[in-house]
């Protein structure tokens, strides 16, 4: 057998070796539950759509890592993943008749709505030292980090008169360890995605219940 063929024969074993040891390592992520879910959510409006405001919204993402980015740096991808969240969300409130996020919407718009989801890992050196331990161990020495999720939302009139600002905070820890596979249902992505969801819904109640639009 010549070396080539001896490689090709390897290569499947050495597939299934690291496939194993992707399925059994794993990382899970817990939510403070400081941001409860909108509940009734989607709400029910007595207004015909075309007697709801038209809203102009600018959304922006943040992150704050202490390692990497010691102060807040925008990050334009996850601004477009939370737009489409607060296109979602702000539909199914039954708040606007329309919420567009481009300039032509902006001139129009009865209110101008600002929302930014700040991410900052309570992290530092210590901690992608632990991290490195816990990869050299292959996961067997588990690691774990804090990330706060904080939500400010900011609601204008017309003239650009604040009328309303929200803010809700979240607190996200996030386990790596061999045997996480069990907790798919908590994986980071899942539970992130989640906790933003929530915090648009509970902008968007909030708003109707204390009347910001003047309902």
């Amino acid at each position: 057998m010549n070396r080539a063929h001896r490689f090709s024969a390897i290569r499947p074993i050495c597939a299934m070796g690291f496939l194993a040891l992707f399925l059994t390592t794993g990382c899970a992520s817990f939510r403070s539950q400081t941001v409860q879910p909108a509940s009734g959510w989607p709400p029910a409006s007595s207004k015909d759509i075309d007697s709801r405001p038209v809203a102009f919204m600018r959304v922006r993402a943040t992150m704050q890592d202490n390692v990497m980015s010691r102060k807040p740096t925008e990050v334009a991808a996850q601004a477009d993943f939370l737009r489409a969240i607060a296109s979602r969300t702000a539909r199914e409130s039954s708040l606007f008749k329309r919420v567009g996020f481009d300039a032509a919407t902006e001139a129009k718009a009865d209110y101008k709505i600002t929302a930014e989801v700040a991410a900052k890992a309570n992290a530092g050196m210590g901690t992608i030292a632990w991290a490195g331990l816990c990869g050299a161990s292959l996961f067997i020495i588990p690691c774990t980090f804090t990330e706060s999720l904080t939500f400010t939302g900011q609601v204008q009139d017309r003239s650009g008169t604040e009328l309303a600002r929200f803010e809700y905070r979240e607190d996200i820890r996030t386990w790596f360890h061999l045997f996480m596979l069990p907790l798919f249902g908590k994986r980071p992505e899942t539970v992130y995605d989640a906790v933003k969801e929530d915090m648009f819904k509970c902008f968007f109640q909030d708003m109707k219940s204390r009347g910001t639009l003047g309902d």
